[in-house]
């Protein structure tokens, strides 16, 4: 059960690890597929080959790898406000204080702060466990939570100015 505070149901630690798996899923899928276009089946023979981990087949790695899912992440969150996995898993990334959609200047701290949130041995991510908004770092970082989006909530009425 996820904790509620004045009717907002913040998302747990297992659901956001599950939305991480999804996306990572999805973002490798996505990646692996448009590197596979790019440079054709080459690159999954280059990939069994033993060499760095900084080394990259091309200049498409930078920008499928790593430039793609931050500026796709950032748009859903913006967008969305959710990634596929968040979605799927009926979460969302608003505001802290207005539970809104995030900022453009939210959505890249957060972005950032995925990283700080890592460095101390995940302990940023870890940190969901005991807070009492269920926020990680990054989230303090840049200023957002994660809830629950509860349909049994919504009346018939909310549900159907959705629909339209």
């Amino acid at each position: 059960m996820s904790t509620a505070v004045a009717g907002v149901v913040y998302a747990r630690f297992g659901r956001r690890l599950l939305a991480a798996i999804v996306d990572a899923v999805f973002f490798g899928a996505t990646g692996g597929a448009l590197l596979f276009l790019i440079y054709g089946p080459e690159y999954f023979v280059w990939l069994r080959e033993p060499h760095g981990a900084a080394e990259m087949y091309g200049s498409a790695d930078l920008w499928v790898e790593y430039f793609l899912p931050f500026v796709l992440t950032i748009w859903m969150w913006r967008v969305y406000g959710a990634t596929p996995g968040k979605f799927l898993l009926g979460c969302q990334v608003v505001d802290a204080q207005t539970l809104r959609h995030v900022t453009f200047r939210q959505a890249v701290l957060r972005y950032i702060g995925y990283f700080v949130s890592i460095v101390p041995l995940g302990a940023g991510f870890l940190w969901v466990l005991i807070d009492k908004r269920r926020q990680g770092f990054h989230d303090k970082l840049a200023r957002t939570v994660v809830i629950v989006e509860d349909e049994t909530r919504k009346s018939l009425k909310q549900l159907e100015q959705e629909a339209s």
